[in-house]
């Protein structure tokens, strides 16, 4: 099972960030809701602070409500630099798996892997920082990793 301490939530942002443009919002809610409905968190308010606690009282960003839907509250978290990430490929040669590449200008690269099943999808993702081109070409054979495990 993962903890809240085994995930790196700056870098799980940022890399969804990127993807935004790409994103099926409804498949995303329902598959978060889906993994995340086990949770139990409750919703706090007012204060000044965040307005989401969980059952231990302490400050979260997030609230699974009753109908299973992601809520986020923003209004505390984080700013970070936003990274512009620019779809360079996409490969739809099979069916049930779709091959997504981009890039920045500096050269840094992600490939996401989209594995479509009947009941159940899977994203998985590769990064690096040079040599997109023989990566791409090679992205059948690459070893894909879930987001926050980059």
């Amino acid at each position: 099972m993962v903890t809240q301490q085994e995930i790196d939530y700056e870098k799980l942002a940022k890399l969804l960030a990127k993807q935004i443009p790409s994103l099926d919002y409804e498949k995303l809610a329902n598959t978060l809701a889906k993994e995340m409905g086990q949770m139990v968190i409750t919703g706090g308010g007012g204060g000044g602070g965040t307005s989401f606690k969980d059952e231990n009282g302490n400050k979260a960003y997030g609230l699974i409500g009753a109908d299973r839907y992601l809520q986020v509250d923003v209004r505390n978290m984080p700013v970070q630099e936003s990274v512009e990430y620019v779809t360079q490929d996409v490969d739809k040669t099979t069916e049930d798996v779709t091959y997504v590449g981009s890039a920045t200008s500096d050269g840094v690269w992600i490939i996401q892997k989209i594995e479509i099943a009947v009941n159940e999808s899977s994203f998985r993702y590769i990064t690096g920082t040079e040599d997109y081109s023989t990566n791409w070409d090679n992205r059948a054979t690459l070893t894909y990793k879930r987001i926050f495990e980059l």
